[in-house]
């Protein structure tokens, strides 16, 4: 693999997984009730238990859900702009014309996942980037 690619994709990599736990640090710290803290449990890492935060009575788990994908797509939204980066593009960056809301990731997200159950075993990230590559492809 030539230098150039490998180092996007590393560069990338590392991204995603520093906005990752920039957002789970995040949710952790702030809820929606700020004199109620959420401690995730130890095992919070499948498509399922996303899902079920997205679409929980709790506001504090709709917050850790929202901020969750926000993390991620905050890394899609400029992958997807840069269009030299080709096949890092397709597979990791959402294109659109407009700005695209985090409510309209997490809707994404929330159907995507409910049309596909077989997935929900998955790791969560996997989940979001499916999802959210599917909403908006990249050419």
């Amino acid at each position: 693999m030539p230098y150039k690619k490998r180092a996007i994709l590393t560069a990338v990599a590392s991204g995603a997984l520093l906005a990752i736990c920039v957002a789970m640090t995040t949710c952790n710290a702030q809820t929606a009730d700020p004199a109620q803290t959420y401690m995730l449990p130890a095992n919070f890492d499948t498509v399922q238990d996303l899902y079920e935060a997205c679409t929980s009575e709790d506001g504090g788990l709709r917050t850790v859900c929202a901020a969750y994908i926000a993390g991620i797509a905050s890394l899609m939204g400029p992958i997807g702009s840069t269009r030299n980066v080709g096949l890092a593009t397709r597979a990791y960056g959402v294109c659109s014309k407009s700005t695209i809301s985090l409510g309209a990731f997490v809707q994404a997200f929330k159907n995507w996942a409910t049309k596909h159950p077989e997935m929900w075993s998955h790791p969560m990230v996997l989940g979001v980037l499916v999802s959210l590559r599917g909403t908006w492809p990249c050419p």
